[in-house]
């Protein structure tokens, strides 16, 4: 996947560190749609990078998987949104 404009890469980083989570607590895409209200297919696009969450679902997934809400932007901090670069194939961030 080519680089893409800086908002597309913070999804996907976001995706990223949403599903790690789900990994490290033992929890499925389902398991966190139902613990927010909302469909497992929203999740699977936010997962991806496709979704555009708002805060506040950003705020309840951090909440629902008791984590620091900055935990989700794991990554992508120190560096201003246009000098971003995301190696999708190591999932990395270039920073």
């Amino acid at each position: 996947m080519e680089h893409a404009e800086p908002y597309k890469l913070i999804r996907w980083r976001v995706g990223q560190n949403i599903k790690a989570q789900l990994d490290r607590n033992g929890l499925t895409q389902s398991g966190l749609a139902r613990m927010i209200s909302k469909d497992r297919g929203n999740i699977n696009r936010l997962l991806s990078g496709d979704a555009n969450p708002s805060l506040d679902l950003l705020v309840k997934i951090a909440d629902g998987l008791g984590v620091p809400l900055t935990d989700l932007f794991f990554g992508l901090d120190g560096v201003a949104p246009h000098d971003l670069k995301i190696d999708y194939d190591n999932e990395e961030s270039q920073l």
